[in-house]
């Protein structure tokens, strides 16, 4: 396997300010389209501070909705790009 992305080195590395405790993903296939339900349950680490953006990375994706704790989130409470959700 080859890695394409920039390296880290160790000395770089800094965990995440968010932990990903849970992930249940529901997937459908159908013609020309697959379409992936994901429900994350993500908690600040110990040491994040109040008010700190979560930051998600993908590729291509294509936001349906956003929801915290059940509620539909307004648009204007995040950021949703195909390669990003902030």
């Amino acid at each position: 396997m080859r890695h394409e992305g920039p390296s880290v080195r160790l000395a770089d590395y800094a965990p995440t300010p968010y932990a990903i405790e849970t992930v249940d993903l529901d997937v459908r296939f159908a013609a020309g389209t697959t379409r992936i339900d994901a429900r994350l349950r993500v908690v600040p680490r110990p040491a994040t501070p109040p008010g700190t953006p979560l930051a998600l990375d993908g590729t291509a994706l294509g936001l349906v909705a956003a929801r915290l704790a059940g509620a539909e989130l307004d648009p204007s409470a995040y950021t949703a790009t195909p390669d990003a959700f902030v």
